[in-house]
């Protein structure tokens, strides 16, 4: 992450107000410009329209869990305070989060598979890039 942020920094450096992620004019990103690009994304990902920015970020922090992660290291990359904070708000989250992730992500990797873009791990079996 940090190597992708020094790049884009290197490529667009920071305008007059010292932004990193600006419009093509320089200036703040506003909440309509952003939508606009994620409904994009989701087009491109030919995953569902409507998902938010908070979805993600809690499908993102879902992933890492069931994948294993440290609730230490989740907490961290979520900006929470504490890991307990972390176990507090995904804890509760149940069955039906980890169906929708789980379809999501299976749904997207079927797609990615059948245009060619990934393929399966010979080793595990995961999908790798």
């Amino acid at each position: 992450m940090l190597e992708a942020l020094s790049e884009h920094v290197r490529l667009f450096p920071p305008g007059p107000f010292g932004l990193i992620f600006t419009s093509t004019r320089g200036s703040v990103v506003n909440r309509q410009s952003l939508h606009r690009s994620l409904a994009a994304a989701l087009r491109t990902a030919g995953l569902p329209a409507g998902i938010t920015f908070h979805q993600l970020r809690h499908t993102y922090a879902s992933l890492l869990i069931d994948g294993g992660e440290s609730v230490t290291v989740v907490a961290d990359r979520m900006g929470h305070k504490n890991a307990t904070e972390t176990l507090h708000t995904y804890s509760r989250r149940g069955d039906r989060m980890k169906r929708a992730t789980a379809g999501a992500t299976e749904s997207a990797g079927r797609r990615r598979r059948r245009s060619g873009q990934v393929q399966d791990c010979p080793c595990c079996g995961l999908m790798a890039d």
